[in-house]
């Protein structure tokens, strides 16, 4: 696709809606890869940014001639055979942390005679939303290790205070005087430590609705649109031979919306958010039964929401994790997935008949259940598991709604 001949002014109607076709599908393929690498677990800002500018050149019209350079901070990354172009377009965003990013987008070379121009104007909302993107990504790793130097501060903290009233057991008076002022400190580096935790998972949910409004309205609209003028190409065609090539288009452009869509309520899903938790876990159960092969059931008990709509988002995620973890390490043929809501607690329970585990050893390993205990913790909540080698395995996570909701706190 990336060596094609870019489209001229003046040629027939059906090849320029199939090059028209073939640029909107690349430019959605682009958002797809660096939504993919910006969502990896375990990959750090300079290879995915790295990533990002080598895989760009291919989503633009004159992919040959085209080089991306990404500036975050004082850190640069380019694009494969990167030199200076003749023609630039800069889009500038800031990070929350008051660090510049910047994805510049040139031409290096003339563009063929009867093209129309160097930038096409998708391609410019294009790069907009890619660098929306890479903010997005970006403020997300500058939470994290904000939340990771709280960490260590709290350990050293309580640490340096344990050791103190140690020295302190001579005078009971000041003992107790101290340790309720010690406690206090450490009271309020735990607050600190939950606002950023709070922060952290909100900036995570933000990104994702972000992603997917960006995936929805940039390009599942375009090819929206394309689709009803392929329809009226087609109810307009008499020959065999074009009403044959609208039909096959017109797969093609189903398929790559089912995708955008399909992709869009992965990363995002609308029915988490405007009815529940169970209507989004059906609608995933069904999703991955298509993708895997496998056998989802899931049953919702409970008519009513949570009062903090943060658990629905953590459970949906852990869900999606497990169900994941079914397809791709237990090799499971069924999968159970059982919710129960109320407006106090919430408890999603996940079971398959797969290859099973040694929990006392895959806790420790794996960092999926890792992700998942810590995020559920933030809300009192435990995550149980049994399973054994060969007998399948069953994951049970519960959370409680605090007494009242933190500021910020409720659905998105």
């Amino acid at each position: 696709m990336t060596g094609r001949t870019p489209m001229k002014a003046g040629q027939p109607g059906r090849e320029r809606v199939t090059w028209q076709l073939r640029e909107r599908i690349k430019e959605l393929t682009a958002l797809h890869r660096a939504a993919r690498v910006l969502q990896a677990q375990g990959i750090v800002p300079s290879r995915a940014l790295a990533r990002v500018a080598r895989s760009l050149p291919r989503a633009w019209q004159h992919p040959r001639q085209t080089v991306v350079r990404i500036r975050y901070g004082d850190q640069l990354f380019t694009s494969d055979g990167y030199r200076r172009p003749r023609r630039t377009c800069r889009v500038r965003y800031r990070t929350r942390g008051r660090r510049d990013v910047v994805l510049e987008v040139g031409v290096i070379g003339r563009p063929p005679p009867g093209s129309p121009g160097p930038f096409l104007r998708e391609e410019l909302l294009l790069q907009r939303s890619l660098a929306k993107l890479l903010v997005s990504y970006l403020d997300r790793h500058e939470a994290e290790q904000r939340l990771k130097q709280y960490y260590a501060t709290l350990e050293d903290t309580v640490a340096e205070r344990t050791a103190e009233l140690k020295l302190l057991n001579r005078d009971l008076r000041r003992e107790a005087a101290q340790r309720k002022r010690r406690e206090h400190q450490i009271g309020r580096y735990q607050r600190q430590l939950r606002e950023l935790s709070s922060e952290l998972l909100q900036a995570e949910e933000s990104e994702r609705k972000r992603i997917a409004a960006v995936l929805h309205d940039r390009i599942g609209q375009s090819l929206a649109l394309m689709r009803l003028s392929l329809d009226e190409y087609h109810a307009r065609s008499h020959s065999g031979p074009a009403r044959e090539w609208a039909e096959e288009f017109r797969r093609l452009l189903d398929e790559s919306i089912r995708h955008a869509r399909a992709l869009t309520n992965e990363i995002s899903p609308p029915l988490l958010y405007e009815i529940g938790l169970g209507p989004a876990l059906e609608w995933l159960g069904e999703h991955y039964q298509e993708l895997f092969g496998y056998r989802v059931v899931v049953r919702c008990r409970g008519s009513t929401r949570p009062a903090d709509g943060r658990i629905e988002f953590v459970a949906y995620m852990a869900a999606r994790e497990l169900l994941m973890n079914a397809a791709k390490h237990a090799r499971a043929t069924q999968v159970a997935v059982d919710v129960q809501v109320s407006r106090q607690a919430l408890a999603v329970a996940v079971r398959d008949d797969g290859a099973g585990f040694d929990p006392a050893r895959i806790g420790r390993t794996s960092y999926g259940l890792f992700n998942i205990r810590e995020q559920v913790r933030r809300f009192r909540g435990s995550v149980d598991i049994e399973s054994r080698p060969g007998h399948g395995a069953r994951i049970r996570i519960t959370m409680r709604c605090a007494r009242t909701a933190p500021e910020g706190g409720g659905r998105g």
